[in-house]
């Protein structure tokens, strides 16, 4: 136990040493403790084997498998525990004692509480993805595994409204989305291939209450939270699926604890984009649509699950790719 709280410390004191932003920081620090405590209260409710064969699992107690019984009450040898009246054995029961079996842990529910008390509610297949990802779409290079990495293992730990992962389809159409919107699976900013000059009077015209193109534009602005000049451009479209207006940078700040309303740009780190785009498709803040509205485990309408993020916007060819990231997951609960 002493080795693993060590070596954990020792990880997660190379992560803060490494992370420049001082609420990450603290976030590590907070999770550091968090992590620690549960481990160790989950090994204590364990019981492993060397404590069931040796007895000191269930301290004083005879009619525990393999004890030894002394038909007098005196002293025992080492190999002895001492006999005591029933009424007097208080020690731990984690097992039956009245018969002499030993009760095991199932592997694969071992390995599924393993996953949840580091935080994974599934798991992904790695090799088989990235080999089948070549097939459907061409090669992989080191860099596209890193960027595809963090967002793999951000679908792995999030926990949705359901309480459980997304399932298989779920998870194929918002890789397919997230490839649509970047391009290369990184966070971008919305409009990225045009000039800056270009993209700010984009945003204004779109975005800002007092900027805006339109009567309308301006009061969908100030319904969505964009209340002075220059909110248009500060809380335009950033990350994985763009996120988009004050409200629900206010919503992301809400959620995870990250202060989105006041660095917009944080939005764009990797770790912090997979979380609002899974919290996006989980809740449905981008559009009022979320992703069990159109994919669940009755139904697959991957053309109509655009809705969660933009209407029927490149709704054909966001299905064609869901259709072939399918075919590339492999994925375990």
């Amino acid at each position: 136990m002493t080795s693993l709280k060590n070596k954990l410390n020792t990880l997660f004191d190379e992560g803060i040493k490494q992370e420049e932003d001082a609420a990450c920081k603290q976030e590590l620090k907070d999770k550091r403790k968090a992590v620690l405590d549960a481990m160790e209260k989950r090994v204590k409710n364990l019981s492993w084997w060397r404590e069931v064969t040796d007895n000191t699992l269930f301290g004083n107690n005879p009619f525990a498998p393999g004890a030894a019984k002394p038909k007098k009450k005196e002293a025992a040898s080492p190999t002895e525990i001492p006999f005591a009246p029933e009424e007097e054995l208080k020690g731990p029961t984690l097992f039956p004692v009245s018969k002499p079996k030993v009760y095991h842990f199932h592997p694969l529910a071992f390995v599924r509480q393993m996953r949840r008390m580091y935080g994974n509610l599934c798991r992904i297949n790695r090799k088989y993805f990235y080999d089948q990802y070549a097939i459907e779409f061409g090669g992989v290079s080191d860099e596209l595994k890193n960027d595809i990495e963090i967002i793999l293992e951000g679908i792995e730990k999030y926990k949705t409204v359901k309480g459980a992962a997304f399932n298989k389809k779920q998870i194929a159409y918002i890789l397919a989305t997230i490839k649509h919107e970047t391009g290369n699976f990184k966070p971008v900013i919305e409009s990225y291939w045009v000039s800056e000059k270009n993209r700010k009077k984009y945003y204004e015209e779109m975005y800002d209450p007092i900027l805006g193109k339109s009567e309308k534009r301006r009061k969908m602005a100030l319904a969505n939270e964009n209340e002075i000049e220059g909110d248009g451009a500060r809380y335009a479209g950033k990350g994985y699926v763009q996120l988009t207006w004050k409200r629900n940078y206010r919503k992301a700040t809400e959620k995870f604890g990250v202060d989105f309303i006041g660095n917009p740009d944080l939005a764009l780190v990797p770790k912090h984009s997979i979380d609002i785009a899974l919290y996006g498709f989980d809740s449905g803040i981008f559009t009022g649509k979320c992703i069990f509205d159109y994919i669940d485990n009755t139904k697959c309408d991957y053309f109509n699950a655009r809705r969660v993020i933009n209407g029927t916007d490149a709704a054909e060819l966001i299905k064609n790719y869901a259709l072939k990231i399918e075919k590339c997951l492999k994925v375990s609960y």
